[in-house]
């Protein structure tokens, strides 16, 4: 872990019972390389084995889309760990999450009971570094390329490039 990440919080989540601590984990939408966790899953509050198993989180977005994540099996057993890639963290709102364990030596599956929830949040990153962003643009009819690093303000009508007016 650096020494900029958030720290690693750590979900429990049993596969029979509907148990499961409840850790608020919120993450900025600019974060990167910080939205990480582990989740430990239990089986009737028993450590369990899942070495020979997929596990994937599966992850309904605020816009009613889903994504998946395959988890990665830490050392210790029923441990694992989840790092959100950006398709699981791109829209600001709140993000509802159930976990899928399916046995890779049989065709048994089982999903938890038990979901939970992680936030994105806004900051202002985002928007500067929206305007930041080149411009590229080619014309067919003149074979012009252009590019700019300009914004329009809609109010006043003028037109700012490369940041200074």
């Amino acid at each position: 872990m650096s020494k900029i990440d958030k720290g690693y919080r750590t979900i429990c989540l049993d596969l029979t019972n509907k148990k499961f601590n409840s850790i608020e984990m919120q993450f900025c939408i600019s974060d990167k390389e910080t939205s990480d966790f582990f989740m430990k899953i239990t089986k009737d509050d028993k450590e369990i084995d899942l070495s020979d198993c997929k596990n994937e989180l599966y992850i309904l977005k605020p816009d009613g889309n889903t994504t998946k994540i395959d988890l990665t099996q830490d050392k210790e057993p029923g441990l694992f760990y989840c790092d959100l890639k950006k398709e699981a963290k791109d829209i600001v709102g709140k993000y509802y999450c159930q976990l899928k364990v399916k046995d890779e030596t049989t065709t048994e599956q089982i999903v938890t009971p038990s979901k939970f929830m992680y936030e994105v949040i806004d900051d202002l990153i985002k928007e500067v570094e929206k305007e930041d962003k080149v411009k590229v643009w080619f014309d067919e009819e003149t074979g012009d390329l252009s590019i700019s690093n300009s914004s329009f303000n809609e109010g006043t009508g003028d037109i700012e490039i490369g940041g200074d007016k």
